[in-house]
């Protein structure tokens, strides 16, 4: 019991020294965090700009700078990354923007965020050439299926489903 007792005590002479905690640098930004960073628009000052063109009809250079970045920023999401066709689906997004904005689509008197209905105009842009673009991609496969068929036992080949086994003529 004795020994219980000395190890529960505390004695203050027995105290660890306290390490110093050594900062870390900071991580480098992944590709998506750059991203964010560099094409952020915030809302409040977008929702200002809006109501600024909406009473001047005058787009200002910021305005335009906000929506190209809402576009850009929205290309560099990750769903959207890693498509060939960024730049085209970049372009619809930024088209179909600045007509909305052009022909005053928003209402502010609806009580919506700009920025949210902008970014949806741009997801919808996105969503659009994803699918035309998969429409593209079939008809050329069923096309290329269609031509590579015929063209199959014209060249010397027996059977077009197996190209190796050709006239022993």
């Amino acid at each position: 019991m004795k020994l219980k007792k000395l190890k529960s005590q505390k004695n203050p002479s027995l105290k660890k020294p306290k390490k110093e905690v050594k900062e870390k640098p900071p991580k480098p930004l992944s590709e998506s965090a750059k991203a964010k960073k560099q094409y952020y628009v915030n809302p409040k000052e977008f929702t200002e700009e809006l109501q600024n063109y909406y009473s001047t009809n005058i787009i200002t250079d910021n305005l335009a700078l906000m929506i190209r970045n809402i576009a850009y920023g929205l290309a560099h999401a990750p769903n959207f990354i890693n498509y060939t066709f960024k730049e085209e689906a970049i372009g619809d997004s930024l088209i179909n923007m600045f007509s909305a904005l052009k022909e005053k689509k928003y209402k502010f008197d609806k009580g919506f965020n700009p920025f949210s209905y902008f970014n949806s105009i741009a997801f919808n842009c996105w969503r659009s050439r994803i699918k035309k673009e998969k429409r593209m991609r079939d008809t050329l496969a069923a096309y290329q299926e269609e031509v590579y068929s015929v063209i199959g036992p014209q060249v010397g080949v027996e059977d077009p489903t197996n190209p190796l086994n050709k006239n022993a003529n």
